[in-house]
């Protein structure tokens, strides 16, 4: 199938997935397909277990996909979990993804009739999506755990980002160089912006930087934090935190 889509498509990311039980911690035996554009999509579910018990269970998910992707070369992308109205379990899932820096989706937006998994009323953060997502219609808590700052495009590889929901504090650290190892690794150019969604639910007053390596050249409260790397650093240290 990879083949018959690289015929018309030679460059677009082709997502494959394990089968079902690699989302409660089987393993996956996939081989590699060989193709630079391929990810690996993959869920991540606590089965037979509850609370802070799953927490084992869901990281052992995490480890076997990047043992997986450091075998094959694909990206990682986490595009299903949650399916709960359960704040603690999305929680878990969205930290645990900020550790091992994988891009996800939560499932899902709307319930939308749909008969899997935890069945209607808990699985959305939408409502009614025949109406718009504001007031009562958007579960606004669930979304408070969703709406994260995180990096989107990032000037080097990064090495750790992270952010703290009580405090609001977000942090991200990365190198200049491109990510094939510190000492391989190309060093990128200091006028490629680093770039920060930080949502506005997090900081609706606006936010303060602190910025080493590297300096801010986006325009004050903008929901894109862009970053510009001064031209003698080898990293870069950012921390966000709201304003009063």
């Amino acid at each position: 199938m990879l083949d018959a889509i690289r015929t018309v498509d030679p460059s677009t990311l082709v997502f494959y997935e394990p089968l079902v039980l690699f989302d409660f911690g089987a393993d996956t035996a996939h081989g590699d397909l060989g193709d630079p554009g391929a990810g690996f999509s993959f869920h991540d579910y606590c089965l037979g277990a509850a609370g802070p018990a799953c927490e084992p269970l869901e990281e052992l998910v995490f480890e076997n996909a990047e043992r997986h992707v450091a075998a094959t070369g694909d990206v990682p992308f986490l595009t299903e979990y949650g399916a709960t109205d359960d704040l603690d379990t999305i929680e878990r899932l969205v930290r645990l993804s900020d550790a091992h820096m994988v891009s996800w989706q939560y499932w899902h937006y709307c319930d939308c009739a749909d008969p899997t998994t935890s069945g209607p009323g808990v699985q959305a953060v939408v409502v009614d999506p025949s109406e718009p997502p504001t007031g009562a219609n958007v579960k606004r808590e669930k979304l408070r755990v969703l709406a994260r700052p995180y990096p989107r495009a990032v000037a080097g590889t990064p090495r750790s980002f992270g952010f703290d929901p009580d405090t609001a504090r977000f942090e991200l650290e990365y190198s200049a160089r491109t990510p094939k190892g510190d000492a391989l690794g190309r060093r990128l150019d200091a006028r490629v912006d680093t770039e920060v969604f930080l949502p506005r639910i997090q900081y609706p007053d606006g936010y303060s930087v602190q910025a080493r390596g590297a300096e801010v050249v986006s325009e004050p409260g903008a929901r894109v934090l862009r970053l510009e790397r001064l031209r003698r650093s080898r990293s870069v240290e950012v921390a966000v935190t709201p304003k009063p």
